[in-house]
C-alpha cells in the first residue's frame, strides 16, 4: 500500500479517531499525574458513598419486597376470613396489618427518593466545585472536572453514577472483595425474606454500619484536601466560593460578553452551559432537589423558576436569548438574591452524609 495513497490515508485517520474516541471515553489516561493523584483520592470518598448508596437500595429494596409479600398473606386472609373459628378477630387483626404495612410500603419507598436524591446531590456538589474554578484550572489541584456531553455541561463523575453496578464492583475490587450488587441483593432478601423472622438483630448491623460511614466520611474529605500538587497550585476542596457566586460570575460574564481575563477557550459558552445546568435542575422533576433551592437562594430560584420558558435544554444558541434576559435581571437586582445557607461543596458533602445518614437509620426502625 503506498503510504499517501487514500487507502493509506483514510487508515491513518481512522487510527487518530479511533485514539481520540478511546480518549474521550477513558478521559485519557495520559493525563497529568498531580491529576491522576486527586482523582484516586476523590475515588475513595465516592465508593464511600457508592457503597451507602448500593446498601440502601438493597435493604429498602428488600424491606419493600417484603411487606409487598405480607400484604399479599394479609389481604388473603382477609378475603378468606370465614374460613377461621374466630373470623371476627382474624378480619380486625388482618385489617389492622394491611393498614400498617401501607405506612411500610410509603416509608420504603421515600428511602429510596431520599437514596437517589443522596447521590444526585454529590454529584452537584462536584459539578459545582469545578464550576468555582473553571476560569483559572491552572491554579488550582483538581481530579474530576466538567465537560459537555450530549449538549450538557457535566461533571465527569457523572458516568459512574450512570453505572452504579460497575461502580460498586470497581470500588469492591479495590479492597479485594468478591462482592457485586446481584450477590448482595440475593443475600439481604435471605436475611429478611421470612415473615416471620425478627430483624432487630439485622437492623442494628445495619445500622451500626451505616452510622461508621460519618466518622469514614471525615478521612475520606480530609485525603480529598489535602493533597498538593507539585504545581504549588490550591486544592480545589479548599476553595470557599458559594453557588450564589458561581452564578452571579457566569451571569456577569453573559451579561458583559466578556470572559473577564479567562484564557480558557469558550469560557463565555461554559457560563451559559451552568446557568442552563442550574435551570435544567429546577425544570427537571426528576431531579429531587437543586443547589438554588438548596442554599436557600429564594430570590435567585424563583428568578430562574419564573423564566424557565423559552429555554431549550441541551441547546445553548437556541437559548442565548433567554439566558441574556435572566442573567441582566440578575444582574440588576444582585443585591436583593441573598442566600440563607453558603455551603462550599466540601461542605455539602460532608453536610449530606450528616443528615442522610441518621435519616436512614430513621426509616430503617419504620421498616
Amino acid at each position: 500500500m503506498k503510504k499517501n495513497s487514500p487507502r493509506c490515508i483514510a487508515l491513518r485517520l481512522l487510527i487518530v479517531l479511533w485514539f481520540a474516541a478511546v480518549c474521550r471515553v477513558s478521559f485519557c489516561q495520559n493525563e497529568e499525574p498531580w491529576k491522576t493523584e486527586q482523582k484516586k483520592n476523590e475515588e475513595v470518598f465516592l465508593c464511600g458513598a457508592a457503597d451507602l448508596f448500593v446498601e440502601w437500595n438493597v435493604t429498602f429494596g428488600a424491606l419493600h419486597k417484603r411487606a409487598v409479600k405480607v400484604n399479599t398473606t394479609a389481604t388473603k386472609i382477609l378475603q378468606n376470613k370465614e374460613l377461621y373459628k374466630n373470623s371476627s378477630g382474624v378480619k380486625r387483626n388482618a385489617s389492622v396489618a394491611i393498614e400498617t404495612l401501607k405506612s411500610v410500603l410509603s416509608n420504603t419507598t421515600t428511602a429510596l427518593v431520599v437514596s437517589r436524591g443522596f447521590m444526585g446531590g454529590i454529584e452537584r456538589d462536584f459539578f459545582n466545585a469545578f464550576e468555582a474554578v473553571k476560569d483559572y484550572p491552572g491554579n488550582f489541584t483538581f481530579g474530576h472536572s466538567n465537560g459537555v456531553y450530549n449538549g450538557k455541561r457535566e461533571s465527569e463523575i457523572l458516568k459512574f453514577f450512570k453505572n452504579v453496578t460497575m461502580l460498586f464492583v470497581k470500588c469492591k475490587n479495590r479492597t479485594n472483595e468478591n462482592v457485586t450488587i446481584d450477590s448482595l441483593e440475593k443475600k439481604t432478601m435471605a436475611e429478611v425474606d421470612n415473615e416471620t423472622t425478627n430483624l432487630s438483630k439485622w437492623e442494628m448491623k445495619q445500622r451500626d454500619k451505616w452510622n461508621a460511614t460519618l466518622a469514614n466520611v471525615t478521612n475520606w474529605l480530609d485525603g480529598m484536601k489535602s493533597y498538593n500538587s507539585p504545581r504549588n497550585a490550591m486544592n480545589v476542596w479548599k476553595n470557599n466560593v458559594s453557588i450564589r457566586d458561581i452564578i452571579a460570575e457566569d451571569c456577569d460574564k453573559i451579561h458583559r460578553n466578556s470572559s473577564k481575563g479567562s484564557k480558557v477557550p469558550s469560557i463565555i459558552d461554559s457560563a451559559y452551559m451552568n446557568v442552563m445546568r442550574h435551570l435544567d435542575d429546577i425544570a427537571n422533576k426528576t431531579v429531587v432537589n437543586n443547589s438554588l433551592e438548596e442554599n436557600g437562594c429564594e430570590s435567585m430560584h424563583k428568578l430562574f423558576q419564573e423564566n424557565i420558558s423559552g429555554v431549550v435544554f441541551g441547546n445553548v444558541t437556541k437559548s442565548k436569548d433567554k439566558i441574556q434576559e435572566i442573567c441582566k435581571k440578575l444582574n440588576e437586582t444582585l443585591q436583593n438574591h441573598t442566600c440563607t445557607t453558603n455551603r462550599t461543596s466540601v461542605e455539602w458533602l460532608r453536610h449530606r452524609f450528616n443528615i442522610t445518614v441518621p435519616e436512614m437509620i430513621e426509616r430503617l426502625k419504620n421498616r
